[in-house]
């Protein structure tokens, strides 16, 4: 095989496997919102079978965020809180209600329910770091660093590798901005 057949071959070969690569990746977030937006079906069906229990509400926000209905998933998210607002769960919900908000440009909500959240839970990892890319985000570097501190403390008393790791990567992020 002469050289320009060759490189003509890994040429075609490359562009096949780029076009795939997005073909894949095209039908993998055609899935994903299908999946969501059944979610949301079946959780609507399940509601208007058990219209006072929270977590159904929470868990179709969590599907209306997934797709980017912020609106639809605080209003679910509020309904959750209202219906069970005092135990660990509803962290949950106050958690992606904040991100939620975060992304409407509401961050003094976002930012209250951020706190609510910890208030609720104080051992809840996640929170922290969500809360610290919120800050982060906001150009507020000492908040995030001490929130990504907390991830840190916490997941070393749990054991809780990975989200160990993401605490000292996010963590030095901020100290790499801010330096």
């Amino acid at each position: 095989m002469s050289k320009l057949k060759f490189l003509n071959f890994v040429f075609i070969l490359v562009c096949c496997l780029v076009y795939t690569s997005h073909c894949l990746a095209r039908d993998y977030t055609d899935f994903e919102r299908e999946y969501y937006i059944e979610n949301i079906k079946k959780y609507t069906e399940e509601i208007k079978q058990n219209p006072n229990e929270a977590l159904l509400y929470g868990a179709r926000g969590e599907a209306y965020y997934e797709l980017g209905a912020y609106e639809q998933a605080i209003d679910d998210f509020t309904k959750s809180i209202a219906l069970d607002n005092n135990n660990i769960s509803a962290s949950s919900s106050y958690v992606y209600r904040a991100k939620a908000y975060k992304y409407i440009k509401k961050n003094d909500l976002a930012l209250q329910d951020f706190n609510k959240a910890i208030e609720l839970n104080k051992t809840y990892d996640g929170v922290y770091a969500a809360r610290g890319m919120f800050y982060y985000e906001i150009n507020e570097d000492y908040k995030a660093i001490e929130d990504f501190t907390k991830v840190i403390e916490i997941c070393s008393n749990d054991n809780k590798d990975y989200n160990d790791y993401y605490g000292y990567q996010e963590r030095g992020w901020v100290y790499d901005k801010t330096v």
